[in-house]
């Protein structure tokens, strides 16, 4: 049987930052099948994704061209010509400033045997993909039922185009940035996260990842029946500083405390009056720390993620003024934000929050 993600980490998990509208709902939807994603984001709070990966396969109207164009009109770039890999497989990734990178891997199926060839044709052609951003992530997601023959096949003869035939168009897997990889492979080790094989990459190398185990999901075939796979993975990715810096230019680093954050989070009752939309809501603070905090909040008051807020915080020395971003919600609990002085040392009011904090250390 497959592990189930604690009960504190089911609720919808905190998103990466930064954002964009269908990377999200991506994520949220991938969350939801895997629990290794679910575990890291609560842990995590604060985060940045480093890179989404999609499969695809060299056809007509589709493959690569297809993929790209949908990334392209959202801004991102080519970063690099496609790269030949094993097992007739070419990736190309695509870049934009200040959000993951989108790594797409295409099947070039004319090397296969004439069996796996004809499996591979039977794949749903590929509708083309919508504008509007919940359709063209609701696009992303698995094909036509496949039938028991193809997938077995395609099992034996090329995996990649078996997992084709089985997912589709969902994300084959999210990378997210880390500080420090071998910490948090212990952290999620101990809450029952499985990772295929050891950390990649020795400890001064510029790049260094690990895959967790692909998360048992059920695929429903032609006939009816359903079949338990491997579908997607969660990666951690640990960049040195200054490594690839065109992919990663303007990219938000991993928030980091203790192997998890950059910030420590302290239980502190603080009053907040929160305004957003028109509305002045006061609140109380669960907890705080220089980069963001939770407000304890009714779901009927709980702003959206990504609402731009304004913030006035009760402090003994007297209120200070925070403009801040909501980053996530937890029905039933509140909203943990993110404030827009984020690292700017010389902001008075994040002067006096550090000295608050200092006084409660």
């Amino acid at each position: 049987m497959p592990r189930r993600a604690p009960s504190w980490c089911r609720r919808v998990p905190p998103l990466p930052r930064p954002s964009d509208a269908v990377l999200d709902r991506l994520w949220v939807d991938f969350a939801e099948v895997l629990p290794a994603a679910a575990i890291f984001a609560r842990l995590a709070s604060w985060y940045a994704a480093d890179h989404v990966a999609f499969r695809t396969v060299a056809r007509p109207g589709s493959g690569l061209p297809l993929f790209a164009s949908v990334f392209e009109r959202r801004g991102w770039r080519h970063h690099e010509e496609p790269v030949l890999a094993a097992d007739h497989v070419r990736t190309v990734q695509l870049v934009r400033a200040g959000f993951p990178r989108i790594v797409i891997a295409e099947l070039d199926a004319a090397g296969l045997p004439a069996d796996a060839r004809a499996a591979v044709a039977r794949l749903p052609a590929d509708a083309p993909p919508p504008d509007d951003e919940l359709a063209l992530a609701a696009w992303c997601k698995a094909p036509l039922p496949p039938s028991a023959a193809d997938l077995e096949l395609l099992d034996r003869a090329a995996p990649f185009a078996a997992w084709l035939l089985a997912f589709g168009r969902r994300v084959h897997h999210f990378g997210v940035a880390v500080a420090d990889i071998d910490e948090w492979v212990v952290r999620l080790q101990a809450l029952g996260v499985d990772f295929a094989g050891a950390v990649e990459g020795a400890p001064a190398a510029p790049l260094r990842r690990a895959l967790s185990t692909a998360a048992d999901v059920d695929v429903r075939l032609r006939d009816g029946s359903v079949r338990r796979r491997g579908g997607c993975h969660l990666e951690l990715t640990e960049r040195a500083p200054g490594f690839d810096a065109v992919a990663l230019a303007g990219a938000v680093p991993c928030v980091v405390r203790d192997g998890l954050r950059r910030h420590a989070r302290v239980a502190a009752a603080l009053n907040v009056d929160l305004g957003y939309g028109g509305l002045r809501v006061p609140v109380v603070s669960e907890n705080v720390s220089l980069g963001g905090m939770f407000l304890q909040l009714a779901d009927h008051d709980a702003p959206e993620a990504h609402t731009a807020l304004q913030l006035t915080i009760e402090l003994p020395a007297g209120s200070i003024e925070a403009l801040a971003t909501v980053i996530y919600r937890v029905p039933g609990r509140g909203v943990g934000v993110e404030f827009q002085w984020w690292d700017d040392e010389e902001h008075a009011g994040r002067r006096a929050l550090a000295a608050h904090l200092r006084s409660l250390s």
